[in-house]
């Protein structure tokens, strides 16, 4: 239900903050099988995610990982956005230069882009004397929304490359690997993963009761509100798999490149990468060039 109390202007980063917080609607998840086909890789991704540190397999991610999942969105909610909202009332965000920037109060659970988004939007709120609200009452469901696995590249790696690298799709997958190194196979994918790292990306799909009220700070007037007993938003979170033998070589056997593959890097965990599609999945490679 959507009641639109008062026609006022709306700044456009903070009506789209306010877009990305009622949800993606029956928009299913950029990452889902949407075939039988697509269901049998999605199972390969999870047993491969299970030799990669992620005990359990399937069970894990239709299980604490969905749990996991509810307590992020609920971390987006009840402390993120809130505390974005404190910084911009308190001008420690004061112009765009410091946008996303890790000064004050620095929540590693979300990504710095999606951080952005928040504070860009409750900014040019603050600006024009309005205020968002995202109430979530409940999480009543989630569901395994699907994986892509980046081989060959980290958003935190150890140290900067020092060759041009390029993306490569590989089905719903990217490899990031030298532009010289041409053909993509399974064992190229082992070796930028040995060499470089990995990082998983899972969308989660939630279904949850909330609130998102638009109202003037001064005396509380609500300018738009919208419930929703049964909102639904897809959230992507990102695991970081750092390589346990820094430095391998190419030239490993195929048997000592699986010994060195990546691994879950538990002490950083997961991180929330991005909201309903709000930075288009918000991906690791996103930067880099496609190989032709």
């Amino acid at each position: 239900m959507r009641a639109a109390v008062s026609k006022i202007k709306v700044p456009a980063a903070g009506a789209r903050l306010a877009k990305l917080l009622r949800g993606v609607g029956q928009e299913p998840s950029p990452l889902a099988a949407t075939n039988p086909i697509g269901g049998w890789r999605q199972s390969l991704d999870l047993r491969l995610a299970k030799e990669l540190g992620f005990p359990g397999g399937y069970d894990y991610f239709h299980g604490d990982f969905l749990a996991g999942a509810m307590g992020a969105l609920q971390h987006l909610a009840g402390d993120a956005l809130p505390m974005e909202r404190r910084r911009c009332q308190e001008n420690t965000v004061s112009s765009s230069s410091t946008l996303g920037s890790d000064a004050g109060d620095f929540d590693s659970v979300v990504d710095a882009a999606l951080r952005r988004t928040f504070q860009e939007g409750l900014r040019s709120l603050e600006d024009e004397g309005l205020e968002l609200r995202w109430e979530l009452a409940e999480i009543s469901m989630a569901s395994f929304g699907g994986a892509l696995f980046v081989f060959g590249a980290r958003r935190h790696p150890p140290s900067p490359p020092q060759e041009l690298l390029v993306r490569t799709s590989l089905g719903p997958h990217l490899l990031v690997a030298p532009a010289a190194e041409g053909f993509s196979s399974p064992l190229v994918c082992l070796q930028a993963s040995a060499l470089r790292g990995a990082t998983l990306c899972v969308d989660a799909v939630l279904i949850a009761k909330q609130t998102v009220v638009l109202k003037r700070k001064a005396d509380g007037e609500v300018i738009a509100a919208t419930f929703d007993e049964a909102a639904r938003h897809c959230l992507r979170l990102e695991a970081d798999l750092a390589t346990p033998r820094r430095g391998a070589s190419q030239e490993l056997s195929p048997a000592d490149l699986w010994t060195g593959r990546p691994l879950f890097n538990e002490e950083r965990g997961w991180l929330v990468s991005d909201l309903n599609s709000g930075l288009s999945g918000n991906c690791v490679a996103k930067a880099l060039q496609k190989s032709e």
